[in-house]
């Protein structure tokens, strides 16, 4: 205990982190409003009522390798208070990168680094806690991890196809326009693609922005009932 009767940091990290992790699977698929709820129930669950989130956390870039140096910022968030900014994926908890404060107007900017735990797996995003991490004040759209080469791989279903055009909605939650032979696949079906995704200014069917160009796609198997 301190001096003044409350909890080491550490000690509120620590509930804090159980809690995110059990709840992680659920903050990391939709919009924040959307995943809040599932978070909350499973705090609720260990009769913790964290804040609600509210704000969209704005990265620049949104895809990179571990390594690299990622810009965040938010606003509308609490003024002149102390936050952490972390980064979380599924299945692997979630990390403490950096600590900042929110200016007067309740912004906040910082750069932090993907951590070599990234992996191209599994969906990544960053948050925004308050100092304590009992409290997600914000948290952002998924960041793509990418190896060296700007490489990964994707799972999920073929939408609109054509010349210009070939659409892929991604399980997380993503939609790609993808570059390259299709293989005589169509709309609707499951598939595992891989490729090299980049960031473009103008995309296509409802304003893309994320292209993946082909090395290889494939029917997904099908699972067994």
């Amino acid at each position: 205990m301190l001096t003044d009767g409350t909890s080491p940091p550490t000690l509120w990290a620590s509930s804090a982190a159980a809690i995110f992790v059990m709840a992680l699977a659920g903050v990391l698929h939709g919009a924040p409003e959307e995943a809040w709820g599932q978070e909350s129930r499973a705090a609720g669950s260990l009769n913790q009522q964290p804040q609600r989130v509210v704000r969209e956390l704005e990265l620049s870039p949104r895809i990179g390798p571990p390594g690299t140096r990622v810009t965040l910022r938010a606003s509308l968030l609490p003024a002149l208070t102390p936050v952490q900014l972390a980064i979380g994926a599924t299945e692997s908890g979630f990390e403490a990168l950096a600590a900042a404060q929110t200016d007067a107007d309740g912004n906040v900017a910082g750069t932090v680094e993907v951590p070599a735990w990234a992996a191209q797996g599994k969906q990544h995003r960053f948050i925004i806690f308050n100092l304590y991490f009992s409290a997600v004040l914000a948290e952002s759209r998924v960041f793509h991890v990418t190896d060296a080469n700007g490489a990964v791989v994707r799972d999920g279903e073929l939408g609109s196809s054509g010349a210009e055009c070939t659409t892929l909605q991604g399980d997380d939650g993503e939609r790609y326009r993808l570059i390259g032979d299709i293989d005589g696949l169509g709309a609707g079906d499951r598939v595992v693609v891989a490729g090299v995704l980049s960031v473009v200014a103008e995309g296509c069917d409802e304003g893309q922005t994320l292209d993946l160009a082909l090395t290889s796609i494939r029917a997904a198997r099908t699972p067994r009932s």
